[in-house]
């Protein structure tokens, strides 16, 4: 039997150090444990509460064993030339972005606009503020190591919700896309 991600032979006396893939197939415990440096990231925010799930498109880190974390049906990395891309999302039916781009951990005059995001997610993140539904906020890596391509998804049903809630705590949809730009 062979190591999904390396390839390599799994040893009979390594099967107990192995990791299953969503699809059943066998991965080396070190292989396992390189994947979680690059893989995507679900914040959930909501009057529920507040969950966080790293996954990628063989393994939920956060939950091993387990399915891919609502609302993501599908990752996948999109290559805009031979040496860049990004990570990219399929979402569960009844689930929308309503606003995506990238994200930056340093922002500066050029990308201002950044900052906004930044408070907005680090105020979810800290209770500061409660949405009265849940959001999603999905984050992956990019070739920009400075940058990570993200989303903020909610359910369609709860989009008007939001929109409401979005202009009570002085912002609007409009905005929060126009951010990510």
């Amino acid at each position: 039997m062979k190591c999904k991600i390396c390839d390599e032979k799994i040893e009979k006396e390594d099967l107990e150090y192995t990791w299953y893939t969503f699809s059943g197939k066998q991965v080396h415990d070190s292989c396992y444990s390189e994947q979680i440096e690059y893989a995507s990231r679900v914040e959930k925010f909501g009057p529920g509460g507040n969950e966080s799930t790293l996954f990628n498109e063989d393994f939920n880190f956060s939950e091993p064993g387990e399915s891919l974390p609502e609302p993501i049906k599908k990752i996948e990395w999109i290559s805009t030339d031979a040496w860049r891309g990004y990570t990219d999302w399929k979402l569960q039916d009844g689930f929308e972005a309503v606003a995506d781009g990238w994200v930056t951990g340093v922002p500066d005059e050029t990308t201002s606009r950044k900052a906004r995001l930044g408070d907005l997610f680090e105020d979810l993140k800290e209770g500061k503020i409660v949405p009265p539904i849940d959001i999603f906020w999905v984050f992956g890596i990019t070739s920009n190591i400075f940058s990570q391509s993200s989303s903020v998804v909610v359910r369609k049903k709860d989009k008007k919700k939001l929109a409401k809630w979005l202009e009570e705590i002085g912002t609007n949809v409009g905005k929060l896309s126009d951010d990510f730009n």
